[in-house]
């Protein structure tokens, strides 16, 4: 079963990503925020993928991406976000966010992002230029 780490301080988002995870099938570690998602990664704790929202408080979404690539630098990552901000966008691709959504996220869409993006991260451990060459769109 893979394990799918979900980072967001709104509790209602929290449990609706993880009750859709979890009907899909996945082991789903729920945090409120960065700092005790980041404890998860740092206790060795196995994750497959990382979902987080952008606005947090005391870390936001990329502050925490930061944190997490000093850590493990490939481990894919979703960020979710009620904003619609195309320099935010940009940012959190530059630093190997896989997918960008925007809130609120349709049941369906973030099942078929999920699965894509575990799909083409097992790829990559296999052979590294394919995640690199297939980051450019999931469709």
């Amino acid at each position: 079963m893979r394990t799918i780490l979900v980072v967001d301080d709104e509790l209602v988002c929290l449990q609706q990503v993880e009750e859709i995870l979890g009907r899909i099938g996945y082991n789903v570690i729920a945090k409120a925020n960065g700092r005790s998602a980041l404890t998860v990664i740092l206790d060795s704790t196995p994750v497959d993928l990382v979902i987080t929202d952008y606005c947090m408080p005391e870390m936001n979404g990329l502050e925490f991406v930061n944190a997490l690539r000093r850590i493990d630098s490939a481990l894919p990552l979703i960020m979710v976000t009620g904003y619609s901000d195309i320099e935010l966008y940009v940012k959190a691709r530059s630093l190997g966010v896989f997918e960008y959504l925007n809130k609120p996220v349709a049941a369906k869409e973030l099942g078929r992002v999920v699965r894509k993006v575990l799909e083409l991260s097992d790829l990559d451990r296999r052979n590294p230029m394919v995640l690199n060459f297939n980051r450019k769109t999931i469709d």
